[in-house]
């Protein structure tokens, strides 16, 4: 047989594999960037043409979000971002690194069910606990207290709460911030906490009366992140009457982000946040009035002498 005749099919198999490899790495490429989250160009209006002014921002009740579709939750959570259009750049759309892994129909921690029934199948009684931060967006950084328990000292009296307690709006489960004010063209935004009245009202039903000691709080901060401020850090030299168990001084990536857990005890699990984050958890209050200066960063300083691109400060009463 002449050899140029053996040569072509080989030749000609040879051709096809390597144009089947080029489409097949061709379509992995196309997978692999349609799986890829969409950028998230969320932009706040800092110091840009508003006027040199104090706006008071509306912090909402907690919702029921059980049920819900994921597209569902964006929406509830886009007509929030709206309601104070001059605080934000162009359009808005939840980042998909926050809340991109909420999943349809799930039930979520609900605020009864996380402090006061705890993990099990009550623990989606109530309005959906995370919804205290997804409706308030502009709450960037939020103090997010411990609470109580059942079997915690001190802790609820089960002896005078009636089950029906709990899940009405004005029972004091924890202590919620009662003020929010921005000033954009200084890149600062406040929210405060009344400490002292959360103390009296939750030792009213609770098994002893409650002490600073017991206000331990951590910090949660997806706010900042869906807006593109992805890194913090608590200035303690600006932080009167703030201690932390294991202080932590640098700057700090938000990880933040909703989906899928077990951590609600319910079958089949719950939309809840994640990951836990050692580094901006465990604060105390060592005397009131207390309060704690947040810096916030688009991208990584590198160190904590860069001027930071926002400030958050929580006051405590």
């Amino acid at each position: 047989m002449n050899e140029s005749a053996v040569e072509r099919p080989r030749n000609l198999y040879t051709g096809i594999l390597l144009l089947l490899i080029i489409l097949a790495l061709v379509v992995l490429l196309v997978v692999m960037r349609a799986r890829q989250p969409a950028p998230n160009l969320n932009q706040l209006n800092l110091g840009g043409q508003t006027p040199d002014q104090v706006y008071p921002i509306r912090l909402q009740a907690p919702i029921e979000l059980d049920g819900l579709s994921r597209a569902d939750v964006w929406r509830i959570r886009t007509e929030a971002v709206k309601q104070y259009p001059y605080l934000i750049i162009g359009s808005y759309a939840p980042s998909m690194e926050v809340f991109g892994q909420i999943e349809d129909g799930l039930p979520w921690w609900g605020m009864s069910g996380q402090f006061y029934f705890g993990s099990g199948e009550k623990s989606i009684r109530g309005a959906a606990e995370e919804s205290r931060f997804l409706i308030n967006p502009y709450l960037l950084v939020a103090a997010d207290f411990f609470g109580l328990g059942q079997e915690t000292t001190p802790g609820w009296n089960t002896t005078m709460i009636q089950e029906s307690f709990v899940e009405s709006p004005n029972f004091p489960l924890i202590c919620q911030p009662n003020g929010l004010s921005w000033n954009p063209q200084r890149r600062y935004a406040e929210v405060s906490y009344n400490v002292s009245q959360c103390m009296r009202d939750m030792s009213y039903w609770a098994t002893t009366a409650l002490t600073l000691p017991y206000m331990t709080f951590d910090l949660i901060g997806y706010n900042a992140r869906d807006f593109n401020l992805n890194f913090m850090q608590v200035s303690f030299i600006d932080s009167p009457n703030l201690s932390q168990y294991e202080p932590f001084r640098g700057v700090f990536a938000i990880s933040h982000f909703i989906h899928r857990g077990g951590s609600c005890g319910y079958p089949g699990g719950c939309n809840n946040m994640s990951p836990p984050t050692p580094e901006i958890s465990y604060y105390t209050l060592a005397a009131l009035p207390a309060h704690m200066t947040i810096w916030l960063w688009k991208n990584d300083p590198g160190t904590s002498s860069v001027p930071p691109d926002m400030r958050f400060v929580i006051r405590f009463q």
